[in-house]
């Protein structure tokens, strides 16, 4: 899953979730998740999937979520804000008030 997720490969996701009982939420050797890694990569697609089945967001999701916010907001990537925002990311967990994404 987390290859799948990483490439945004929603054939191999669905294909994968199809076999049979799969954990949405499993975490590799670097203690990253799918949803981590289709984040990371930018894949919008990966992310609307895996919440679409359940994919649970735990409080190391979160940390790397709002994290990746901050990155997207130094760098002005409107885009990533608007899509980290939509997919739970708190400004809020680092003090940043929410107005300075408005």
């Amino acid at each position: 899953m987390h290859l799948a997720a990483s490439e945004n490969q929603i054939a191999v996701m669905e294909a994968l979730l199809s076999a049979g009982s799969l954990d949405l939420n499993p975490v590799d050797r670097f203690g990253g998740t799918p949803l981590m890694d289709a984040i990371r990569h930018g894949h919008n697609e990966a992310v609307v999937w895996l919440h679409n089945h359940g994919v649970q967001i735990d409080s190391k999701q979160q940390n790397f979520l709002s994290l990746s916010l901050i990155q997207a907001a130094a760098t002005g990537h409107v885009g990533d804000i608007d899509r980290l925002l939509r997919h739970g990311a708190l400004p809020s967990m680092y003090g940043i008030p929410m107005h300075a994404f408005q």
